[in-house]
C-alpha cells in the first residue's frame, strides 16, 4: 500500500482547518467601551442600574498648589467616572460635581451586566449563571465603577481596590458636598460582567 504523500495529508487535514476558522463560534457576551458626545450618543444598551448609566474617561487638569496661586502649567490626567444626565457625563471632583460633553460610556450588547451589592450576591449570581466567569465591569487600566445610594439620591464612583499586606478590600469613592465620602464593601452596588 502506498503512503499517503504531502497533498494527499493536505486534502485531509486542510477542510478540519478551515472549518475552526469558519464554523460560528459559540455566543458570548460583548461588552465594549464607545467613544461619545452630547450630539453623538451611541446605539446599543448602556450598562445601566435602575436607568443611572455609566459614562467614564479622562480629563486634563490644571494643578496649583495651595497657597501659590500664580503657579500654573502643572497638569495632570484625571480619570473619572460619572453617570450620564441630558447628554452630559456628570462626575465627582475634589468632592464637588463637574460635567463634561466629551466621554465613553460602555455598552452591554447582550444584556449580560447585573449589579449585585456584596459577597453574597455575588455568590447568588454565581449560581445564576452556572460556572460562567464573574469580572467587574472594565472601565480604565484596571479601575471599575460602582454605585451607591447617599442622602439626596443614587451616585455614580469609583471603583478602588486597597492593597495592605496580603489582604485586600474594595472601597467605592464619590464626590458629594464639597468633599470625597468613601463607602466600604457591601455598602454600595458593583456592576459585574458575565462571560
Amino acid at each position: 500500500m502506498q503512503k499517503p504523500n504531502f497533498l494527499h495529508k493536505l486534502l485531509i487535514v486542510l477542510p478540519l482547518l478551515l472549518s475552526s476558522f469558519l464554523l460560528p463560534k459559540p455566543a458570548q457576551a460583548k461588552l465594549q467601551a464607545r467613544d461619545a458626545s452630547v450630539n453623538n450618543l451611541p446605539t446599543g444598551n448602556l450598562v445601566n442600574y435602575y436607568g443611572v448609566k455609566l459614562c467614564f474617561g479622562s480629563i486634563m487638569r490644571n494643578y496649583i498648589p495651595r497657597g501659590n496661586q500664580s503657579y500654573s502649567g502643572h497638569f495632570s490626567t484625571h480619570f473619572f467616572v460619572g453617570k450620564l444626565h441630558d447628554g452630559y457625563c456628570n462626575y465627582p471632583l475634589n468632592g464637588s460635581e463637574e460635567r463634561t460633553s466629551h466621554y465613553r460610556v460602555a455598552i452591554d450588547e447582550d444584556h449580560q451586566v447585573f449589579w449585585r451589592r456584596d459577597t453574597a450576591g455575588i455568590r447568588q449570581l454565581q449560581n445564576q449563571v452556572g460556572n460562567r466567569k464573574l469580572r467587574w465591569v472594565p472601565i480604565h487600566r484596571g479601575k471599575s465603577a460602582c454605585g451607591v445610594y447617599h442622602l439626596n439620591g443614587y451616585h455614580v464612583g469609583e471603583l478602588t481596590q486597597i492593597k495592605s499586606g496580603s489582604r485586600s478590600r474594595l472601597i467605592c469613592k464619590i464626590g458629594f458636598g464639597g468633599r470625597v465620602v468613601e463607602f466600604q464593601q457591601g455598602d454600595f452596588d458593583i456592576p459585574i460582567y458575565v462571560e
